[in-house]
């Protein structure tokens, strides 16, 4: 499975306590982490759907995340490493929580059983996650998620170097520099 999440990627920041019940509510610290987390799920279920996708995924995963961003107007950075953008880690966070958050019903009140795509974020056992400044129409996140056979598991020692350097190269090729 892959897809586009456009718009800028939001790292996942920590829980704050919030207001609630007994004030045991927790609340992201970040404002744009639960909408951008929303859109990932959003388009990661829209693609789903679109490939047949039926059921929850168990097993191990490769996720591949290349968060774009729109280059600086003031600066001649080769790439996007302030604050303002966001650690590649926290980013990754957010879109591997993602993953794991179910469909809902229309109104988002009751989840759709067995409607997430991976059920745990253990389940990845192999991570690629990239930041780069895109062109300024293409700021968004390319995220890629494939089951892994045993096979690839065994020889996941071999060549991995070249088919991590393949996947930057057709996703950058693709989406923009």
């Amino acid at each position: 499975m892959e897809f586009w999440v456009p718009g800028k990627a939001a790292p996942k920041g920590s829980l704050q306590p919030g207001s609630g019940r007994a004030g045991r509510k927790l609340r992201e610290s970040n404002d744009r982490t639960t909408p951008y987390r929303e859109m990932v799920r959003d388009a990661a279920h829209r693609d789903m759907a679109a490939r047949g996708v039926a059921g929850t995924w168990h097993g191990a995963v490769r996720v591949q995340i290349i968060a774009l961003f729109e280059p600086p107007t003031q600066s001649d950075a080769a790439a996007p490493t302030t604050r303002a953008v966001g650690d590649i880690d926290k980013i990754s966070r957010a879109v591997l929580d993602a993953l794991q958050d179910p469909r809902r019903t229309e109104g988002m009140k009751a989840i759709i059983p067995d409607s997430k795509l991976i059920n745990d974020d253990a389940q990845v056992v192999d991570l690629i996650a990239l930041e780069r400044y895109g062109a300024r129409y293409s700021a968004g996140t390319v995220v890629r998620v494939e089951r892994l056979t045993d096979a690839e598991l065994r020889n996941s020692g071999r060549g991995w170097g070249d088919y991590a350097l393949h996947v930057v190269d057709e996703q950058i090729t693709r989406w923009g520099r």
